[in-house]
């Protein structure tokens, strides 16, 4: 019989995590990105055949090997939503869910507070803005997630870097236009 042990897995923040499943880990844990971006990252605490109760996460500044640092990092968990009907044309990520698909979890909303689900994940969405005046280099910061699982306080954490380029994205602007009128 093999020991499971509570896990905290960075996974590509564009897959879907469904709730039971075992989380993908990424290969590559740096993101790259340009001044004027959003770096997203998701991490999902695993806890399989576990009952998670309570999940607190911290986030230290991303500090750069330029002596300068970032702040403000959003933190965020990703709430499930049921499916009640069969999706006429899913997208990518439905392979990752049983087939057929309708009465079942997804993962959408990104909620502000930690609600049990009695799932094995609970996935964490991180975001930090990078502003446009930010200095290229590399900037490194501590995720730490303290949960009670199975009536134990348990302690995980992960090292998120963000590579930040010498290009800057132009701001963006909304585009009105009056596509309806006669």
């Amino acid at each position: 019989k093999r020991v499971l042990l509570p896990q905290l897995i960075l996974v590509d923040p564009l897959e879907k995590v469904a709730p039971q499943q075992m989380p993908s880990a990424m290969t590559n844990t740096e993101m790259d990105v340009a001044r004027g971006e959003v770096a997203s990252f998701q991490l999902v605490l695993h806890a399989e055949n576990m009952q998670v109760s309570q999940v607190k996460v911290n986030i230290s500044d991303f500090l750069g090997d330029n002596g300068r640092n970032l702040k403000n990092a959003e933190l965020g968990f990703i709430g499930y939503i049921k499916v009640r009907n069969t999706l006429t044309a899913p997208g990518r990520s439905y392979v990752q869910f049983n087939a057929g698909f309708a009465n079942q979890m997804y993962p959408d909303p990104i909620l502000d507070t930690y609600k049990p689900t009695g799932f094995a994940n609970t996935p964490i969405w991180v975001q930090i803005k990078i502003p446009m005046n930010t200095i290229p280099g590399i900037y490194t910061s501590i995720i730490k997630v303290t949960a009670t699982i199975s009536g134990k306080e348990i302690s995980l954490s992960q090292k998120l870097k963000v590579k930040v380029y010498p290009v800057t994205l132009p701001g963006s602007s909304l585009w009105v236009s009056n596509w309806w009128s006669n």
